[in-house]
């Protein structure tokens, strides 16, 4: 198992539960016959997903695949994660420009959560 391929496992099963949405779901919408695949894709037993696939995945999350590559690089996601309350209590060990980045990524495909955390996010973007 390369260390890549969990930490994406990681981000997806971190957004797909806090979602709320089941693996089966997200397995029919990435285009997989059953949910088998994107189990092993969550465990970080397959290490190259092919782009079609990222690219739907993505799009159930309501990112780009830029962003879900990016996020995975995190070493939040090294470890699983459930909650929100963790990921941005994890930013306290980012550097301000990476928090900035994160931020944006945040603002622009999850606005539900940037509301919600918005001052904690905004303090990290401003830390010294």
């Amino acid at each position: 198992m390369k260390p890549g391929a969990k930490k994406l496992g990681n981000l997806f099963c971190f957004l797909r539960l806090t979602h709320s949405y089941k693996q089966d779901y997200v397995a029919l919408l990435a285009g997989y016959e059953n949910k088998r695949t994107y189990a092993k894709i969550e465990q970080g037993e397959i290490i190259n997903i092919k782009l079609d696939r990222l690219i739907l995945i993505s799009k159930v999350f309501s990112c780009k695949p830029y962003q879900l590559m990016f996020l995975s690089e995190l070493p939040v996601f090294s470890s699983k994660i459930k909650t929100w309350d963790e990921f941005i209590d994890s930013m306290k060990y980012n550097s301000q420009d990476m928090n900035v980045k994160i931020i944006e990524i945040i603002r622009e495909s999850f606005p539900k959560y940037y509301n919600l955390y918005k001052a904690d996010l905004l303090a990290y973007s401003t830390k010294a």
